[in-house]
């Protein structure tokens, strides 16, 4: 496969994402952070295993749509909801030192993601499956820690239930 067919999709898919992100996040405000990020865990973990299996079909308009897909089903759902669903876990007090090293913890270990999906490529013998193993693994340990957190209201700003206030109506 040329390597424009690849960076191609991911361009259009990142393109679509610049509309779909504010679209997510105007939806949670109404149906709630939680369930959207919780949307997006669970695509990634039910498309890890289709999205490499589309990948090989050699077909560049079905690899595109996988890829539009699974950025903007996945990744993007919980990018668009993570600043809100984050901040609602900690109080006013402990809320920048709590998320500035969440943020910065994962930084750390997803940076290394690019090197054990190499690792685990060669692995595999040059077969994704163990690299769709570890989106699997990693997309249900999300979905699993987001599902067991409980964003309480008393943590919420003022400046937020103003804002949660007026969207409930309009």
């Amino acid at each position: 496969m040329s390597r424009d067919i690849p960076l191609t999709g991911m361009l259009i898919a990142s393109a679509i994402g610049i509309f779909s992100c504010p679209l997510v996040g105007w939806l949670s405000d109404r149906i709630g952070q939680k369930s959207l990020y919780l949307s997006g865990a669970g695509f990634c973990v039910l498309f890890a295993f289709p999205f490499f299996l589309l990948l090989d079909s050699k077909s560049t308009l079905i690899i595109w749509c996988s890829m539009i897909l699974g950025y903007n089903l996945g990744p993007t759902m919980m990018f668009a909801v993570q600043p809100t669903l984050f901040t609602r876990m900690f109080g006013t007090k402990v809320r920048y030192t709590g998320l500035s090293f969440a943020y910065q913890f994962s930084a750390i270990l997803g940076g290394l993601s690019p090197l054990i999906a190499s690792s685990l490529l060669a692995l595999g013998g040059g077969k994704p499956w163990y690299v769709a193993l570890f989106l699997f693994a990693v997309s249900v340990l999300s979905f699993v820690c987001v599902w067991l957190i409980e964003p309480t209201d008393e943590q919420e700003t003022a400046s937020y239930r103003y804002i949660r206030e007026q969207s409930h109506e309009n």
